[in-house]
């Protein structure tokens, strides 16, 4: 997993922002850049689809409840980027 497809998942899942006002005061948050490492683990490690480890890992993390429109939104956003850097 390359620095540029983390910062770039990141990017979308801050442009996203599923925690919305709570981003601000959460402050381990980093720009997402923590969770989109661990997408990138799920989806290369585990193999999981895309759409399945954006969820399990923004829920795990923040316990949060997602919008699943938005989800399959950012999470093919993310799909796209993923299949780019193959």
């Amino acid at each position: 997993m390359s620095e540029e497809l983390i910062n770039n998942i990141a990017n979308v899942l801050s442009e996203w922002n599923p925690l919305g006002e709570k981003a601000e005061s959460t402050p381990e948050l980093e720009g997402y850049l923590y969770e989109a490492m661990d997408i990138c683990s799920v989806v290369g490690i585990l193999k999981e689809p895309v759409e399945q480890a954006v969820s399990g890992v923004l829920t795990q993390a923040f316990r949060i409840e997602l919008n699943a429109q938005e989800l399959k939104l950012y999470a093919a956003k993310i799909e796209q980027l993923i299949n780019e850097n193959k």
